[in-house]
């Protein structure tokens, strides 16, 4: 069971997994208790429903996007995720085309509107279509990691508001998500960059 502890200055988060009889011990740091203490609350989640082998397609992905589990655990704890990977084939060749649809397809079964035509959704693909300019140009095999997103962010910056930056950053997890989910990449190094949310204007 996934327990919370004083850790040099911080927080640490043990927990552990039982997958095939075996068990994997892990632990994760924070600097601020409520971090850790939400992160627990995820933990306790994700070990339920490794002992029930069941849980929702989106939930797993996002797991493993975010390093908390990795594909191969995943594939071997849920058969939903391991029989929605074999049906794909091995090694799929990037491509920004496809991530680019499949997340079209995923903006408008979430939005309220669920319109293509609507000038919002149009915001969020020119949105989206920066933020692939720059994975094109910069990791066109997307071999990033989680230090090229904070350089990028920190790059950013010098042009764009904390709003902008937010948002940006955003769109580039939903994008890695998408191309997680079509075989393209293993993990989602979007997904270990934090940044707070921008205060507005009247300080909230």
């Amino acid at each position: 069971m996934a327990s919370l502890h004083p850790n040099k200055g911080g927080f640490r988060v043990a927990y552990s997994l039982v997958i095939h009889k075996k068990r994997r011990q892990k632990t994760k740091r924070f600097k601020v208790r409520g971090d850790a203490r939400r992160f627990l609350r995820q933990i306790e989640a994700i070990e339920e429903a490794v002992r029930l082998g069941a849980a929702r397609l989106d939930d797993i992905e996002d797991w493993v996007g975010r390093s908390w589990l990795s594909a191969d655990d995943a594939m071997a704890a849920f058969k939903l995720f391991r029989e929605t990977r074999e049906a794909l084939p091995e090694d799929q060749a990037i491509s920004f085309d496809r991530i680019r649809a499949a997340y079209e397809d995923y903006a408008l079964t979430t939005s309220k509107a669920g319109d293509a035509g609507r000038k919002s959704h149009q915001n969020h693909m020119n949105l989206a279509d920066q933020v692939l300019v720059w994975l094109t140009a910069e990791h066109p095999r997307l071999d990033l990691d989680a230090d090229d997103v904070q350089v990028w962010l920190d790059s950013l910056r010098h042009q764009y508001s904390e709003w902008t930056v937010h948002h940006m950053l955003t769109k580039l997890r939903l994008l890695l998500d998408q191309a997680m989910r079509l075989r393209m990449i293993q993990g989602n190094p979007a997904r270990l960059v934090k940044i707070a949310a921008p205060r507005t204007q009247d300080g909230t």
